[in-house]
């Protein structure tokens, strides 16, 4: 209870208020308590004297009590308002300090961004001081632009956004880089603390401006580069030159063996065997080897295989080198570097701080930031040396920096209190790099630390290292001349081996020249001239001729940029000694112009056909044999080649398209025949063979040539039609000797034989038996010498018309075949010429007889029916079919003939079949006048 009373507390109303209280109750139960035991008035009034008596006692002893435990309470208040000034005065101090003397930029801004407040380094870095901000436009000072002062005015409005760069504008006008974030406190004044991001900046180009040498010198090699893993050789990385060189895009050759590169397995194993034996030995492999093209092309390359090893000293990749000594074609350069910088963002670059006292080293506060860089909880780090105990956990290396730190402490010089790039272990056993500084307070028997995580510039830094060896290594050992010279005065300043090799300088000698030293007199004042006006030019290709230490003259191509080396800005160049290369050239415009005679001379057109990818095509060369083969001259039809394709005869387009199609599927030859219409109107039969292949561009090319076979094919027709008119003239010779020569003979000594027949019984039996088969006999040559006169020439086509001989003949297969066939027609006598109903007689009978020989059929229909204006025959059975190609055509002289005899009657033909389909043969005479005698 007198806990629970001591924590009431009293104020002089609440006093006064009790005694009221007490007082009242006392006035009204006191005296009717006396009243009901004491009923005589006297004694009544004289206990009442005594109760008012003791009243007096009692309150005076509660009043005292009361006013004594309100003064207790008042002196209680009094020592912790006291104390707690004394603390908030402490954390005033401190909370001053640390603004003051952090090293990041600290704004104390109202909502209405009108007052503000900063750290000594805001003035620093600004030139502002906080006398001088309240009386300006701070906003506007900082951001000018309006738009920026917009946009940070809203930042600044709405904490916890994160980091966010502004250029920062300072008393002198000078822009700097920085990154804020900001808090709100809880009166509604918010913090914003900023990094001044120059430093980091100017890190973050220096690594830009490296990556760009790198890649500038990679891409400007021409041959080819292969970069390759070392166990098993696989293609990890190439340049735009392979594709160039071998024609497979990088997408095709990356991930993939080399082997698709050489000419067969033999020739890979081989090229492994060599390479893997001289870079044990000797780190390097230089060859010539033959390797093949995507096309099957077969060349030979000038091979470079290097090591590329890690810090760690252990093979780390396989570069490649391969140049194509074929013609001499001298590519530039391209070499991408495999690059594994990590792109590196230091916008929200973490602060950590922490304050501990000097003392005693306890720790009296820690930031998340801290905790987190240093990669241990809070509660560990509960003092210096539990902090150097786990945040070093090498021993050695804690004593060294237990030693180095103390010692700067001691100096009491705080320009010495900041370390740079210290090496710390986290929890999990991850090494991290910091920048370290202390801030001693010893009024106050504090010391403040701050820390920056720079693990990533590290890396960078490293990175940066290894790649600047990288290019010194490419550069040296790239088997092109490459040199670095200065453009003020045209010195060398660097060369590589190939350089020295392929002059004839030393390095020394070269070191000691200019590069107008090896030029001939004439071009000296032209190459100052050319070095002026490419100043600033990023980069150039120009052909020159070059001196070698002999004196010999050599055509170069000469591929310059503009590099920082050295903190100099010189120029990069690449050496591609193309003299063999211009003899080549002159050889081929030589040979070009030989084979533009012959084409040109071709009693036909020669010409290139491209189709490309998306369908699209075009007529590339056209030589000037197409004026006289289709009509147009080669300029018109390169102009429009939709002349070419019109003018193909629509019976023939779809299967040359077709035909097209295949080829370049396929990449097979076409040989087709067509006919196309000339400008003229006239018709005219051509003949194209064409060879294709596909480009670097995916794209299908056929190399042709077109001649005109109007004239043999009327040559060709003439001479089937003359074996034909031969045949059926022999056809009716060799009938009527048979009929009126052989058959006659045949008829007269069965007659006689017929004669003597009664008198055979007077004969020996066997005498009489053979009589009588040789008598059975001749009846049988008898009877096969009319059919095969019939069927050199059936007299019914004579005597009765074609349809009476096309009935007698499918009568006869009918009985001489399993066949069941069906002959239908709606005219029983068609008046045609004789020589038209020969010829369609001989179509059906060689079109029913190739049935009979080679379908497999069970069912022939036959249809002949004569309308107006055409006849119409349709011959279709339900044989096994055949599947047709150019081929039938050449197969003998039954499908030809039955085309000439068609065509000499101005029919058309239409044979369709496909395998277990059987063959449905329509042929159509369209002009009706032409088969009559009218």
């Amino acid at each position: 209870m007198a806990t629970q009373q001591s924590d009431i507390p009293l104020s002089t109303l609440k006093i006064t208020l009790i005694y009221v209280v007490i007082a009242t109750l006392w006035i009204a139960f006191t005296d009717r308590i006396l009243e009901s035991f004491i009923s005589d008035p006297r004694y009544l009034s004289t206990m009442q004297t005594y109760k008012g008596g003791i009243y007096i006692l009692l309150t005076a002893v509660g009043l005292f009590y009361l006013i004594k435990k309100h003064d207790r309470q008042l002196a209680t208040k009094e020592e912790e308002i006291e104390e707690l000034s004394e603390k908030f005065s402490l954390e005033k101090e401190l909370s001053d300090m640390l603004i003051k003397k952090i090293p990041v930029l600290i704004n104390i801004y109202d909502p209405d961004l009108e007052e503000f407040r900063i750290n000594e380094e805001f003035e620093k870095i600004s030139g502002w001081k906080n006398n001088e901000i309240n009386k300006i436009d701070f906003m506007e000072a900082c951001f000018p632009d309006f738009d920026l002062r917009k946009e940070a005015a809203e930042f600044m409005d709405s904490p916890g956004l994160g980091w966010q760069e502004f250029p920062l504008t300072t008393k002198s006008g000078e822009q700097v880089p920085t990154s804020w974030t900001n808090i709100k406190l809880t009166d509604d004044t918010s913090v914003g603390i900023g990094i001044d991001m120059t430093e980091i900046k100017a890190s973050q180009a220096k690594v830009r401006e490296s990556r760009k040498l790198l890649r500038k010198i990679f891409e400007s090699l021409e041959e080819s580069v292969l970069l390759l893993e070392p166990e098993n050789w696989t293609i990890v990385d190439c340049n735009k030159s392979t594709e160039k060189i071998f024609g497979y895009p990088a997408g095709k050759l990356i991930g993939k063996s080399t082997r698709q590169l050489h000419v067969n397995e033999a020739a890979y194993k081989e090229f492994n065997e060599l390479g893997r034996e001289h870079l044990d030995k000797e780190g390097i492999f230089k060859t010539e080897f033959k390797m093949k093209r995507k096309n099957g092309e077969v060349f030979f390359s000038d091979h470079t295989v290097s090591l590329v090893y890690n810090e760690e000293g252990e093979i780390d990749k396989i570069v490649s080198t391969i140049r194509d000594i074929n013609a001499q074609k001298e590519y530039q350069q391209r070499m991408e570097a495999q690059n594994d910088f990590i792109s590196i963002t230091l916008q929200n670059l973490p602060i950590g701080v922490a304050v501990n006292t000097i003392s005693d080293g306890e720790t009296n506060f820690i930031n998340d930031q801290f905790s987190n860089i240093y990669g241990w909880p809070k509660e560990v780090l509960k003092d210096v040396d539990s902090f150097f105990d786990h945040v070093y956990q090498d021993e050695q290396y804690r004593e060294k920096m237990r030693e180095q730190v103390m010692a700067d402490l001691n100096s009491g010089n705080p320009e010495q209190m900041s370390w740079k790039g210290i090496r710390v272990t986290t929890q999990d056993r991850t090494v991290k790099y910091v920048d370290n500084k202390a801030i001693p307070l010893y009024e106050q028997n504090l010391m403040i630390s701050t820390v920056v995580d720079v693990t990533e510039q590290k890396k960078l830094e490293q990175q940066l290292r290894q790649s600047e060896e990288k290019y010194r290594h490419m550069f040296k050992k790239n088997p092109e001349p490459m040199w670095i010279f200065n453009p003020e005065n045209l010195a060398f300043v660097e060369v590589n081996e190939a350089a020295v090799k392929h002059y004839g300088y030393s390095e020394e000698e070269f070191l000691n020249m200019t590069i107008a030293d090896i030029r001939p007199p004439e071009d000296i004042e032209p190459l100052k001239k050319d070095v002026e006006e490419h100043t600033g030019v990023a980069s150039y290709s120009e052909n020159w001729v070059h001196l070698k230490k002999d004196g010999s003259r050599i055509n170069v191509k000469v591929s310059a940029a503009d590099v920082n080396y050295n903190n100099h800005t010189y120029r990069l160049v690449l050496i591609n000694d193309i003299t063999r290369q211009k003899k080549l050239k002159e050889q081929l415009r030589k040979s070009k112009e030989r084979i533009q005679t012959i084409t040109n001379n071709v009693p036909g057109v020669v010409y290139r056909y491209i189709l490309h990818p998306d369908g699209t095509d075009e007529f590339k060369y056209i030589s000037k044999g197409a004026k006289k083969i289709w009509g147009y001259s080669r300029e018109k039809i390169e102009a429009n080649n939709d002349l070419i394709w019109n003018n193909i005869h629509p019976e023939d387009l779809a299967e040359i398209e077709q035909a097209i199609q295949e080829s370049a599927e396929s990449l097979t030859e076409w040989n087709l025949e067509g006919r196309i219409i000339k400008p003229d109107g006239t018709t005219r039969w051509h003949k194209g063979t064409a060879i294709p292949h596909k480009d670097e561009e995916e794209n299908i090319v056929w190399d042709a040539i077109t001649i005109d076979i109007t004239d043999q094919k009327r040559l060709q027709n003439k001479i089937i039609q003359s074996i034909i008119e031969g045949e059926d003239r022999e056809r009716k010779r060799i009938a009527r000797e048979l009929h009126d020569g052989l058959g006659q003979y045949l008829v007269a000594a069965n007659m006689n034989f017929q004669s003597v027949k009664p008198q055979i019984g007077q004969l020996p039996k066997k005498r009489e038996q053979q009589f009588n088969t040789g008598l059975s006999h001749l009846s049988k040559a008898l009877s096969e010498t009319r059919t095969i006169a019939h069927n050199l020439m059936p007299k019914a086509i004579a005597d009765y018309g074609l349809i009476a001989a096309l009935e007698n003949l499918i009568n006869d297969l009918k009985t001489s075949t399993d066949i069941n066939f069906e002959f239908q027609h709606n005219q029983n006598r068609l008046d045609l010429s004789p020589k038209a109903e020969v010829n369609i007689y001989r179509i059906i009978q060689e079109i029913i007889s190739n049935a009979v020989r080679h379908a497999q059929c069970s069912n022939i229909s036959v249809s002949l029916n004569r309308y107006d204006e055409f006849l119409r025959l349709i011959i279709e059975d339900d044989g096994i079919g055949i599947e047709l190609t150019d081929k039938h055509e050449d197969q003998g002289l039954g499908l030809r003939s039955i085309k000439t005899r068609v065509n000499s009657l101005d029919g058309s033909l239409d044979i369709e079949s496909e395998p277990g389909a059987g063959i449905k043969t329509t042929i159509t005479f369209s002009e009706i006048d032409k088969l009559t005698d009218k």
